[in-house]
């Protein structure tokens, strides 16, 4: 008769995506990540915060590391991943600004218990959100205290809005009045 020893061979986990988009709020320090995508082949647009990783192992445990980042600012100080569940979100303190830097991109890898690994790549896309627009006076405006109702003053000031992009820099209004009342 013959004896057949059967050895188990690490298989290595697998993204269950492909082309993962993650988006995140701009201005919004701190919060997770959302994709959307089609956790092959029975659960299409579902959303999720970890991307879907399989393994034909069973009873397996998986760490996750971001291993490169393209885009402004270093790899830590922007995106960071929980090494245990896989959640990916901004680092506490940091928001990210649409206008600057409307997408990123990230690899992300796996490693299982048998130091079998897979690496994906993310993009990820910041949600454009309305910014406050911002007002700066070039010089303090003094009128008399006895002047009298409707005596004009004239200001400079700047408006700014980063949603909107002009093709100068900034809006500049000199000499706008500005009338008194009492």
């Amino acid at each position: 008769f013959v004896i057949i020893n059967v050895v188990d061979i690490n298989a290595p986990p697998a993204f269950n995506v492909t082309d993962p988009i993650m988006t995140v709020s701009e201005n919004d320090a701190g919060a997770t990540l959302n994709g959307t995508w089609c956790c092959e082949p029975t659960c299409p647009g579902v959303a999720c915060n970890v991307l879907p990783v399989r393994d034909d192992d069973a009873g397996e445990t998986f760490e996750w590391k971001i291993t490169r980042n393209d885009g402004p600012g270093e790899l830590s100080e922007i995106f960071e991943i929980d090494d245990t569940t896989g959640e990916i979100k901004l680092n506490d303190g940091v928001a990210i600004d649409y206008e600057t830097d409307p997408s990123y991109s990230i690899d992300v890898r796996v490693l299982d218990s048998g130091n079998a690994e897979d690496i994906i790549t993310v993009t990820i896309n910041a949600i454009d959100e309305n910014d406050p627009p911002s007002i700066t006076f070039f010089a303090p405006v003094s009128i008399n205290e006895d002047a009298l109702q409707n005596t004009l003053a004239d200001m400079s000031f700047l408006i700014s809005d980063e949603d909107v992009r002009l093709t100068t820099v900034d809006t500049v209004f000199p000499g706008f009045s500005l009338a008194v009342s009492r």
